[in-house]
């Protein structure tokens, strides 16, 4: 990898964020009424982005609502806005170059990536993050990303490392009283790949899966990852549960397809808590027991996850590997909310896919 211009780097993302973008006063629109918009909604009430409708290509869709707004085709915008302003609510940029052709084709509105407006509006936070980084290759790597998603340039493929969460040395290192808690465990993956990069050296085990199907496969894979690593039945214990900023009951989102399974498990419907799935904080799980690394790839529910681990992050200071790229509010918010609670942390960013997945924020 060339030698690493830090300040040029820095000065290309303040140049990104000079042209700011003011939606008050506007009719806001959403175009995207998809996963990606599920996994953005967290960001719409952070930001306070209140669209009027949401737009969607699929003709299925029209007339039906999505998060509580009516779903519209793009030729109905002249009809129910008059000084309207669209959201593109996609995280592939050649889907946002396409919508944005389309905007322009149909009635030439005025139109932003959802990215490019939160990254503009909170650019003096994602700068603080920037600098908040460790080493060089963090700070191009959060750069890179910014800018990609904000699509002012193709994502640098020289900076997708392959080790997701054990990517720095400070978590590869093997501890025999190391207690490491899986958020979102999935199908076992990480638990797999832990025990590979640890080579079977550790204290605990703590698996939290809230996906009946996912929890299922994770059962089957720990059995037989017990008997390939000589492994106690009491340290691996898996957690039918999701995990949040409150010890409490949710339901679990429900469309038109049923269930979406996204990534590690349902989302929940945080406006719904009358009976469903188990959430669990990790304050309350976690209150006489100590934690030494938590790992967290939960849908866009990371932020409440570390709300809901104050006390843990204070009291043991775990070395944590959280995915930050769910939604672009996460992107500063997640660091400096950390920072806060705990100003001894370091940090890094590495990337582990060729889009914008897997960006991984390594606090330790």
């Amino acid at each position: 990898m060339d030698m690493i211009n830090v300040q040029e780097i820095r000065n290309e993302l303040c140049a990104a964020f000079e042209k700011k973008i003011d939606l008050a006063d506007r009719e806001i629109l959403i175009f995207g009424a998809g996963n990606t918009a599920l996994l953005y909604e967290s960001c719409f009430k952070t930001e306070g982005i209140s669209p009027l409708y949401f737009i969607d290509n699929n003709p299925v869709k029209h007339g039906k609502t999505f998060q509580g707004k009516k779903i519209i085709n793009l030729e109905e915008v002249k009809s129910v806005c008059g000084n309207p302003v669209i959201l593109i609510c996609s995280t592939k940029p050649e889907v946002c170059k396409n919508m944005i052709e389309m905007i322009k084709h149909d009635g030439a509105y005025e139109s932003y990536i959802v990215d490019e407006y939160v990254f503009t509006k909170h650019s003096e936070q994602i700068l603080q993050v920037f600098d908040l980084l460790e080493d060089a290759v963090s700070k191009q790597t959060y750069a890179d990303m910014i800018l990609s998603r904000m699509c002012r340039k193709t994502q640098n493929y020289d900076l997708v490392f392959g080790n997701q969460y054990f990517e720095l040395k400070d978590f590869m290192l093997r501890d025999s009283s190391e207690i490491f808690v899986d958020c979102g465990a999935y199908v076992g993956d990480t638990v797999e790949q832990y025990l590979t990069v640890k080579s079977g050296v550790f204290g605990k085990i703590y698996a939290f899966e809230p996906d009946e199907i996912n929890y299922k496969a994770l059962g089957y894979r720990l059995e037989r990852l017990k008997k390939e690593w000589a492994i106690e039945d009491n340290k691996m214990i898996m957690i039918f549960g999701g995990v949040g900023g409150k010890t409490t009951q949710m339901r679990m989102r429900q469309t038109e397809n049923g269930k979406d399974r996204l990534g590690s498990g349902f989302l929940p419907d945080s406006e719904r808590t009358d009976a469903g799935i188990h959430i669990y904080a990790i304050d309350d799980y976690f209150a006489e027991l100590p934690v030494s690394f938590i790992k967290a790839d939960i849908e866009s529910f990371e932020e409440l996850m570390i709300q809901g681990a104050k006390n843990v992050i204070k009291r043991d200071k775990p070395k944590m590997a959280i995915c930050i790229y769910h939604n672009p509010s996460d992107m500063y918010r997640l660091p400096l909310l950390i920072k806060e609670i705990n100003e001894n942390y370091r940090f890094d960013v590495r990337q582990h896919y060729c889009d914008i997945s897997e960006t991984v924020l390594y606090v330790y």
